[in-house]
């Protein structure tokens, strides 16, 4: 039982809510305290002489350890000889879970995958891991002999249609490339996996110069990403591929690095249909959220005392992230909408690496429209919609995600992100709201400058939004079918002073990254990415934002209109708690939003959060306003409201939020599958299937026409 008890605390445990503790946190907490106090009876030791390959494999074993106990822990260090005392290790494990011999004969091995994280490796034998911690032998470092390869590629959205951003991370700022060459196909013909194979063979025709860029401790918020859980992130490469004049449906192949670092495995993705262009094919999106990754320890758990063949991957948080690339890497998509809460990192640097090297086969096959979600973005003093009480980033105020998945920016020459803090070797400057016209047309919201310093000057407005939520929500944002057991909105309580709290707020200095909000036209739709965290009212930047561009949408030529949101605003919950509740904010959003996307006609709203799979009817007020009976395919003659998706179900943790009886507006729910959205839609039809990663199956399905 007690063994049970210390491992448990190595997975991401829940505290309250959406609250989870990172595994890594427990060797935060014991820090000031741990010694170093090697003993030269004991050894450990690895067959690895040098780190040359991503996902190497490396035996660790150790002996002469006397009074072992089960806390006894191996730890990864990245880079070998920095301060045990001041930075956590990278990957850990308790002894006695990688070798039952560790209690018996203070004996044990175990298998570690590393992947490439630009720097040495080195491995700490540590006795008492969790209560009085010492560190009791070292390995000699492991020099990593590759550095500057390219890693972690990704594609990301641009405004432009005919174009799409690659990025990379390395160990170097030196000059790295894209090459890239093009197959011309018939438009509406599926790209067979054979034929990809062979034309990857092919010769590069073009190369694009990319920009690096790279974000440091200081640029980050607070606690731990600035300290104990800080990583040097490397360079982040950024080269905008352009196929302008190439017909739907072509294959771009290409591939990034350079010559002196190494390039990239081959990859290829497909040239997406052009906005209102009836005779390209149908667009084709994914759209997941809340994925988290799985650490790449592996250890012998399986069968005393040692099974060479037996090697598993640690179960913690995001294990059931491992399901999903296989499936997302035979998606033949043109883009996917990543809905925020990505890696879980929450200030865990490594955990950015570990995700990015887990989905980097699925990730460059289509380009990404990332949304800020509350474990890249809240933290107090940031300006965020919570009042300084949500800390969920971590310290990191959404910095690592701005600068790691670029969006908004239509010149590959400049380092321009959505709200980014991340910069090429600028200290500080003021940033501000830059609405400004891009290569489409499309008015896009994006932040100049660097690190993120800005008074807030709409005290009056945000005030007034606040102060709206109060007093019982704004405007058309009640409900009148929901109630706090089926996730509905009865009007907050005005019990709790928003406007005194914020108020003592608007004179701050703030910190970190702004909201990233944009959209973008693909084929037939038309795509918003919204930024739950922050603000929203229409008296608030992002909402005066959403209405102008909702206003501006030409329906013959984009018919669709998809939002995408991290925080749900309709899905099926229970957790309230002023402010940081699922139903506060679904509350919060509801006065927002609702209204503006009734009177705009919004299609689809996506979101995710809640851990979880459910789809509502035609959905206003709490009321369904279609005809499609509960249970049964939905197939409507035309719009009457927006439909809800919540599809926060990617391989986070499940977080059984929904109430004992769905409320009569779900049509479909699911709090134990997990799995991914997959879209078509033409200037006709917008189809929707939920496909589940656990077996490939469909779980749900929609059709929407118009």
């Amino acid at each position: 039982m007690k063994l049970l008890l210390i491992f448990s605390i190595f997975i991401f445990t829940f505290a309250s809510g959406h609250e989870y503790v990172h595994p890594l946190k427990i060797f935060s907490d014991v820090l000031p305290s741990i010694e170093i106090d090697l003993k030269p009876d004991v050894i450990i030791s690895t067959n690895c002489s040098q780190f040359y390959e991503p996902g190497q494999y490396c035996n660790v074993t150790w002996s002469g350890v006397t009074n072992p106990t089960e806390s006894d822990a191996i730890g990864l260090y990245v880079p070998a000889d920095g301060d045990p005392t001041g930075s956590v290790p990278v990957q850990y494990a308790l002894a006695v879970k990688m070798s039952q011999s560790h209690l018996l004969h203070g004996c044990g091995w175990a298998v570690f995958r590393l992947i490439n994280m630009r720097q040495s490796f080195g491995f700490k034998l540590i006795q008492n891991g969790m209560q009085k911690p010492r560190i009791i032998a070292v390995t000699q470092p492991i020099p990593n002999i590759i550095p500057n390869q390219p890693t972690e590629g990704h594609l990301t959205i641009m405004q432009d249609s005919s174009s799409v951003a690659v990025q990379w991370i390395s160990g170097g700022s030196d000059a790295q490339h894209v090459q890239y060459s093009v197959v011309v196909r018939e438009q509406a013909v599926p790209v067979p996996k054979e034929k990809v194979l062979r034309e990857r063979l092919g010769i590069y025709e073009w190369s694009v110069k990319a920009v690096s860029t790279t974000y440091s401790a200081g640029d980050l918020c607070g606690y731990p990403a600035m300290t104990v859980g800080w990583l040097d992130p490397g360079f982040i490469h950024t080269a905008v591929v352009s196929f302008e004049g190439i017909a739907a449906g072509s294959l771009i192949n290409y591939r990034y690095g350079s010559e002196e670092a190494g390039w990239s495995a081959p990859r290829s993705f497909i040239v997406p249909p052009r906005p209102g262009v009836r005779p390209d094919p149908p667009v084709r999106f994914l759209a997941f959220n809340d994925i988290a990754m799985s650490n790449s320890l592996l250890f012998n758990s399986k069968c005393p005392p040692y099974c060479p063949a037996g090697l598993n991957f640690n179960e913690n948080y995001g294990r059931n992230s491992t399901k999903l690339p296989k499936y997302l890497e035979q998606e033949e998509a043109h883009l996917a909408l990543l809905i925020g809460d990505l890696a879980y990192a929450m200030g865990y640097g490594a955990d950015w690496d570990y995700f990015g090297e887990q989905f980097e086969s699925a990730f460059t096959r289509w380009p990404l429209a990332v949304a800020m979600g509350n474990h890249e973005r809240d933290w107090p003093g940031t300006g965020d919609a919570f009042l300084d009480m949500s800390s969920d980033s971590g310290g990191e105020c959404g910095v690592p995600t701005s600068a790691r998945y670029r969006v908004n920016s239509s010149n590959s020459s400049e380092a321009t992100y959505a709200g980014a803090t991340a910069h090429i070797y600028s200290s500080s400057s003021d940033i501000g709201l830059d609405i400004r016209e891009i290569n489409s047309g499309v008015r896009v919201h994006a932040a100049t400058g660097g690190r993120s310093r800005f008074l807030l000057s709409e005290q009056h407005s945000l005030s007034s939004i606040l102060r709206q939520h109060s007093e019982g929500g704004s405007k058309g944002g009640g409900s009148k079918g929901g109630g706090s057991k089926g996730g509905g909105s009865k009007g907050r309580s005005s019990s709790f002073n928003y406007v005194e709290r914020h108020q003592k707020k608007t004179e701050q200095v703030m910190k970190g990254a702004k909201a990233l909000f944009y959209s973008f036209d693909r084929g037939s739709v038309h795509f918003i990415i919204m930024d739950s965290e922050m603000p929203s009212g229409l008296d608030s930047p992002q909402g005066r934002w959403v209405a102008k561009d909702l206003s501006y949408v030409d329906r013959t030529s984009t018919p669709w209109v998809v939002v995408g949101m991290h925080r749900m605003m309709w899905a099926p919950a229970t957790w309230r708690q002023p402010v940081l509740g699922d139903l506060d904010n679904e509350e919060r959003l509801q006065g927002d939003l609702e209204e503006l996307f009734m009177n705009h006609e919004v299609d689809v709203v996506i979101h995710g959060h809640e851990h979880a799979y459910a789809r509502s009817c035609m959905l206003y007020k709490g009321q369904c306003l279609d005809e499609g009976p509960e249970g049964q395919r939905l197939q409507n003659s035309g719009w009457r409201a927006p439909v809800y998706l919540l599809a926060g179900h990617a391989g986070a943790g499940f977080t059984h939020g929904f109430p004992s009886a769905l409320p009569e507006w779900v049509k479909a729910g699911y709090q134990e599958r997990n799995g991914y959205l997959r879209f078509e839609a033409d200037f006709n039809a917008l189809r929707m299937w939920a496909i589940s990663s656990d077996d490939g199956t469909v779980m749900d399905e929609i059709i929407l026409t118009r």
